[in-house]
């Protein structure tokens, strides 16, 4: 049985007329952080950039600009 607030969601129900009830899954949305830090590569894998370089940058390395590509490892536990 379905709860009462379920059949008035329209992201998880769709009414038709001859089937009666259909169920269908929410769209999945992108979270705005990961999108904003990570940029997806033509190969499939994902790019970030150089974190803490907001300021005191005199103390820092100069190769801080370099881009890395996550590692499979790590894209597994990251949610994009």
């Amino acid at each position: 049985m379905l709860p009462s607030n379920f059949l008035s969601s329209p992201d998880y129900v769709v009414l038709n007329e001859k089937c009666g009830v259909i169920l269908t899954m929410p769209k999945i949305k992108t979270v705005r952080g990961a999108a904003k830090r990570f940029k997806k590569t033509a190969s499939g894998g994902f790019k970030r950039k150089q974190s803490h370089l907001r300021h005191i940058l005199t103390k820092k390395q100069l190769n801080v600009n370099v881009i890395y590509v996550i590692n499979q490892w790590l894209r597994k536990q990251t949610k994009f």
